[in-house]
């Protein structure tokens, strides 16, 4: 899948931007926002470890605490 978006890319901005194609701007705005689907649906992992049986693991989220200028 990631080779058609690359081409499509390659392509629009040659043929559309530089060639003047409205169809090539368009096919590449809509490879642009599929590629930006793709990479937003990946997960960064920030922490990883091995847990043991018997062994948990507790997420929590505390609210920023508010600054001296209110921010």
């Amino acid at each position: 899948m990631e080779w058609v978006i690359s081409y499509l890319t390659r392509n629009a901005w040659r043929r559309g931007v530089l060639g003047g194609n409205r169809l090539w701007v368009v096919a590449g705005a809509a490879a642009l926002l599929a590629r930006m689907v793709r990479r937003d649906g990946k997960a960064k992992v920030v922490y990883q470890e091995e847990l043991h049986p018997g062994e948990t693991i507790v997420i929590s989220h505390f609210p920023e605490e508010p600054t001296a200028n209110g921010g």
